[in-house]
């Protein structure tokens, strides 16, 4: 399957790599400012995007599928549009096209990416039919070894937890991060056990088996503490005082 990829961030990048490292032929990268790449040709949102590809994968912020998706014109009737957004549905590209998916892949992408193993990234796949779908399944697997078929609706719903597994953790760890600067610690002391939070998901049936701290335990004293150290930041310390309410809550029958 020959693919053209339509915009080149950060998944453009990452989906470029994982599809070439597979062998796949990316015949082209179209995207909106000048790029440069040793073996793929390149060009701009001013110049010709090529015809003869048999997927056409727009990897664009949400907001702008549609309007790029309609740059594409005229391409063969066999071709296939997919995009690779998460809380976006497929049909948006509709308008457009009759064949059209999405090939979603469920991983914090950044410029640091290129450490992540295709192996480990779930690749949720629909489609317009049951063909296109499987088409893309097919080629999916070439790359990546968690794949999976998926309706667009729990495709967006997935994506909600997503965000506040990977989004929301990683805000407080920048928070986190803030603090110890502020006050002269080491955050990467506490490295070993955010790894050991997130191991031990691997092996549990619920995440809440695994909760500690002074929120769980009720113990008001070590909390009483935690805030009176938060005085200096009012912000941080609403944050904190919500989730220990949270948490101790959730807990309350534990």
């Amino acid at each position: 399957m020959r693919v053209v990829i339509l915009g080149y961030g950060n998944v453009g990048r990452y989906m470029t790599k994982a599809l070439t490292d597979a062998g796949v032929e990316v015949v082209q990268i179209y995207n909106r400012s000048k790029i440069k790449h040793k073996r793929i040709p390149t060009t701009s949102y001013q110049k010709k995007i090529v015809k003869h590809a048999e997927l056409y994968l727009i990897c664009v912020s949400d907001e702008a599928i549609k309007g790029v998706s309609s740059l594409l014109g005229k391409i063969s009737s066999k071709s296939i549009v997919a995009h690779t957004a998460g809380s976006v549905s497929s049909d948006v590209l509709a308008s457009h096209h009759k064949r059209y998916g999405s090939f979603y892949p469920l991983q914090s992408i950044s410029k640091n990416s290129k450490r992540i193993r295709t192996k480990n990234v779930p690749i949720l796949i629909n489609g317009s039919n049951k063909k296109i779908e499987k088409q893309l399944k097919k080629l999916a697997k070439k790359c990546f070894s968690k794949v999976a078929c998926i309706s667009d609706d729990d495709k967006i719903k997935i994506h909600l937890p997503a965000v506040i597994v990977n989004n929301f953790t990683n805000h407080l760890y920048a928070r986190a991060y803030d603090y110890c600067k502020e006050e002269g610690l080491e955050f990467e002391l506490l490295t070993p056990l955010i790894s050991e939070t997130a191991h031990r998901l691997e092996h549990s049936v619920h995440p809440k088996d695994h909760q500690t701290g002074p929120a769980k335990r009720k113990d008001k004293g070590t909390i009483k503490h935690h805030l009176e150290q938060l005085d200096s930041d009012p912000e941080l310390r609403k944050i904190y005082n919500y989730l220990t309410h949270h948490i101790s809550r959730y807990h309350e029958d534990s």
